[in-house]
């Protein structure tokens, strides 16, 4: 692989890990499962010239500041969810090399997890390859559509190569390598393809081996070593892949598979999940992997990557750099202590009305198929934990992980007796514990494990839980309402991680919640923020609901977000007279345990936070929602929806009538002098509202909610319209239940289809491992 290059001269090369983000696996690999995502390093690369003491990163990664990217880019966040702790400066400047000290920014292509920010590195040389400004010119925000950072071609030194340089000499199957130092000892491969002026860097790291930077040749080994094909898709504009030319790209990924197969090349891409940890990052260097055996080593990393974001708390964990305590605690002491509704030894569902729990079930089908969770629902349930839990606790804490996502399993997926002691030894054989091989059956009469068990189980119930699974962030600070200060917060549920991932980052850098950058994106998207086709929303309420009041006050961001193909339609309907037909207690809270109630006054509040926040963030175009309870509970509502139905321009007055005024809506007197304010000609409104057409309206409304299974509000349904008519988007599901499902209502609207699992005919996840 000489070429006429000088031999003796090497540089040294350092993998940097400048960030994760998920990538859909249909994307990346032919065959690949329609419905997951995988989570890929962001891998750029430190070289340094020893001859002449240059030094240059070879890409930059992703930049911390998320905001700064164009929309087009953040619109894909909710999709690709880039994590990135440190950025590539912080990185060097932990390993002891100043940023100033990087003379050459040398970028394989444009894409955003590839640019960084180049304004870190003050002092450097940006150099891109051969017709990178003309695809990419002008950026972002010059052109506001554009997906490439203008910024980056603006940078004062910027330096585009050109074929025209004499420095340029064929190198094996590449006819264009550009010899960066003149000595051969680091080689810009013309690597065409992916995008325009994309190129591979080929370093000499030793007399007798070599490492490949491969860029986005393409995003997964098996590609270029033969082993899997590149993924491809159909949209209504024909084939789509990650490449901008498919067929060019093809061609490069060969010549890349005719160079790896030297014993004395190292190829190392961009977005390479097999790399760690048989390769060290910053900052230690790759010199010398040959004599280490990296290569053959590489190929056994391959199980672990998917394994180690199975668990999302581990993912999350993971992402915010938080240490992750396994905490089993018994659920039915905690239903006992808490006067759950359905006793210590009973299942929550058991107290749902017929119509919750269709529902119910049907959202956690379309919630597993989301999260791509594997499960079987056991034959006995509930079986009672409390070996399994002891066990948990008998074990050596550093095994508690393993072993509880083996148990997880077995109840969960395999529909074992996790009562039966001997079953329960198995499966901590089979979880690969080391203890194992130790233990008997005494292990399940272990005091000290017992009363840690109760222990920890009265610690999180005074600590104000109602169920499980419970996240306690201890270093977030809070004030209650009556404005005693806290320090240690409890959030209840799988469906409110979003919220303990943006507590542990704020926590983390010392900002408020709002500072936490791309909240959006903190919530499983499975497709983009942009509408396909015409889509027609249906939002069903009662202004006598908090919940549906939340709901509304995120209306205007959908209808901005998306613009004028989708229609929301308004349909005001009586809460209470759907209750007393599908069997539901009139007053909802007033019939949960104290301990629950408690947990949905805090998660209202966590919520409206998190609206004002992502409102915050997106340039504050809503009015902040500044929610108060009304004076009256529970409100009479007839009247001030039959105004609705009459003019539907006065649904924002009665929402904030009841949830920021504090009017008493449930008086016909003070509603209309309310409205009489806000310039309503009230006898006459009053006059149309009391119609036998207008309370017939009303009570078709109605009938017709509990006819397509809702029970309770606000309800959303989400219709396509097609040469077929409207169809309904989510026919599996049909309704969607609750505010804190408004994402599942953005993907419907963006495409995203339960079964097929694709977006206007393009391939999209509908989960995150």
């Amino acid at each position: 692989m000489q070429n006429g290059t000088h031999k003796e001269q090497i540089v040294q090369v350092s993998l940097v890990p400048t960030g994760q983000l998920f990538l859909p696996d249909k994307w990346i690999l032919a065959g690949a499962d329609l419905a997951t995502k995988t989570l890929y390093p962001d891998y750029s690369f430190y070289i340094h010239h020893q001859a002449s003491g240059r030094s240059l990163m070879f890409d930059l990664g992703i930049r911390k500041d998320l905001e700064a990217y164009p929309r087009c880019i953040r619109e894909e966040f909710v999709l690709t969810e880039p994590r990135v702790p440190k950025s590539a400066a912080e990185l060097l400047e932990e390993a002891g090399i100043p940023a100033t000290s990087i003379n050459y920014v040398v970028y394989s292509h444009l894409h955003f997890d590839h640019v960084g920010n180049p304004g870190e590195f003050p002092l450097s040389q940006v150099v891109v390859g051969p017709g990178s400004k003309a695809a990419s010119y002008p950026g972002y925000p010059t052109n506001p559509d554009s997906p490439f950072l203008g910024s980056i071609l603006e940078h004062p030194s910027v330096r585009e190569l050109s074929y025209e340089e004499d420095q340029w000499i064929p190198f094996g199957p590449f006819p264009k390598a550009f010899d960066f130092f003149g000595d051969g000892s680091f080689l810009l491969l013309d690597a065409p393809g992916h995008m325009p002026g994309h190129l591979m860097g080929l370093a000499r790291t030793g007399l007798d081996e070599y490492v490949v930077m491969g860029g986005d040749c393409c995003h997964h080994r098996k590609i270029f070593t033969g082993e899997g094909m590149l993924g491809e898709g159909h949209g209504p504009n024909g084939a789509y892949s990650m490449h901008k030319d498919l067929e060019t790209a093809k061609a490069t990924i060969g010549k890349l598979h005719e160079i790896s197969q030297r014993e004395d090349v190292l190829v190392c891409l961009a977005h390479d999940g097999y790399l760690e940890p048989a390769l060290k990052v910053l900052p230690a260097t790759l010199n010398g992997w040959r004599k280490a055996g990296v290569k053959a080593n590489i190929t056994k990393n391959v199980p672990q990557v998917a394994v180690e974001v199975k668990a999302f708390v581990t993912a999350l964990a993971h992402r915010t750099e938080a240490e992750l305590i396994w905490t089993p605690v018994l659920l039915g002491a905690i239903y006992r202590e808490t006067a759950a509704p359905q006793g210590a030894g009973g299942s929550a569902s058991d107290v749902f009305n017929p119509t919750k729990k269709r529902l119910l079930s049907r959202a956690m089908q379309r919630s597993l198929r989301r999260n791509h969770v594997e499960l079987n629902w056991p034959s006995a349930h509930p079986q009672t934990p409390v070996l399994a839990l002891r066990l948990l606790y008998h074990v050596p804490v550093e095994e508690r992980p393993a072993l509880t996502h083996a148990l997880f399993r077995a109840y969960w997926v395999e529909d074992l007796n996790i009562t039966d002691k001997s079953v329960l030894l198995d499966i901590a054989k089979r979880s690969g514990i080391r203890s194992a091989s130790s233990l008997t059956e005494a292990a399940f009469d272990d005091k000290n494990a017992q009363e840690a068990l109760r222990a920890s189980t009265a610690e999180v119930i005074a600590r104000g839980t109602c169920g499980v699974p419970a996240f306690w962030v201890d270093g977030e600070r809070w004030v209650d309402d009556q404005g005693k200060a806290h320090q240690g917060r409890l959030y209840w549920g799988q469906d409110r991680m979003h919220f303990v991932e943006a507590s542990l980052i704020a926590v983390k850098r010392g900002c408020d919640y709002a500072q936490v950058p791309n909240l959006a994106s903190l919530q499983l998207r499975c497709a983009p923020g942009f509408p396909v086709g015409q889509k027609r929303v249906e939002f069903w309420h009662d202004f006598s609901s908090p919940w549906a009041f939340l709901g509304w006050t995120q209306l205007d961001r959908l209808k901005r977000q998306f613009g004028p193909d989708v229609e929301i339609v308004m349909k005001p309907i009586l809460v209470g007279a759907l209750f007393r037909e599908v069997g539901a207690p009139n007053l909802p809270m007033a019939a949960m345990s104290q301990a629950k109630r408690d947990i949905m006054h805090k998660d209202m509040g966590d919520w409206i936070r998190h609206w004002n926040s992502i409102n915050q963030q997106r340039g504050s175009h809503d009015k902040p929602v500044e929610m108060h309870w009304p004076t009256q509970f529970p409100i009479r509502t007839p009247t001030a929806l039959r105004c609705a139905i009459v003019d539907p321009n006065l649904t924002p007055l009665l929402f904030r009538a009841c949830w920021e005024r504090n009017v008493n809506v449930s008086d016909d007197k003070a509603l209309a002098e309310y409205l009489a304010t806000a310039g309503c000609n009230t006898d006459t409104l009053f006059k149309k509202a009391s119609t036998p057409q207008v309370k017939e309206q009303l009570r078709t409304n109605t009938q017709d909610a509990i006819d397509a299974g809702i029970c309770g509000v606000p309800s959303y349904r989400v219709f396509d319209k097609t040469d077929q008519g409207w169809v309904n988007c989510a026919p599996e599901s049909g309704v969607i239940w609750g505010q804190d499902e408004l994402v599942v209502v953005e993907d419907l609207v963006a495409g995203w289809k339960e079964r097929e699992s694709s977006v206007g005919g393009y391939d999209r996840p509908a989960s995150r491992l």
